[in-house]
């Protein structure tokens, strides 16, 4: 499985940072770490959502997207700006510091054939 994720600062929550990995958990401690350059400077790091994806090829297109103007626009929509703060901070191995993120079928259904596999 490949995972798309999306990740804020815990002490800058305007700062986000779209990666891509086969080991989610390992790759959020790397990042609290500093072991990414760009994302060193606004650690410590919560994780917002993830995507698994069975085709790797796929999973790097929907990064791609993600990190595009229209995947910005796409991610500031369907992540809602007056969410709680996480609870705590725990080296990245929080997995659910937010409630869920409503997330609407048809935009699920539009991520689908956007990026076949």
């Amino acid at each position: 499985m490949t995972y798309v994720y999306l990740i804020e600062s815990v002490h800058q929550r305007q700062q986000h940072y779209v990666g891509l990995t086969h080991n989610l958990k390992q790759r959020l401690v790397d990042h609290n770490e500093g072991k990414s350059i760009h994302p060193r400077k606004f650690k410590p790091w919560n994780l917002v959502a993830y995507l698994g994806f069975a085709d790797e090829h796929a999973a790097a297109k929907f990064e791609k997207y993600l990190k595009s103007g229209s995947g910005k626009i796409f991610s500031e929509k369907t992540l809602p700006p007056d969410r709680p703060a996480p609870a705590g901070h725990d080296a990245g191995l929080n997995m659910t510091p937010f409630p869920p993120i409503p997330f609407d079928r048809r935009d699920f259904l539009a991520i689908m054939m956007a990026f076949p596999a």
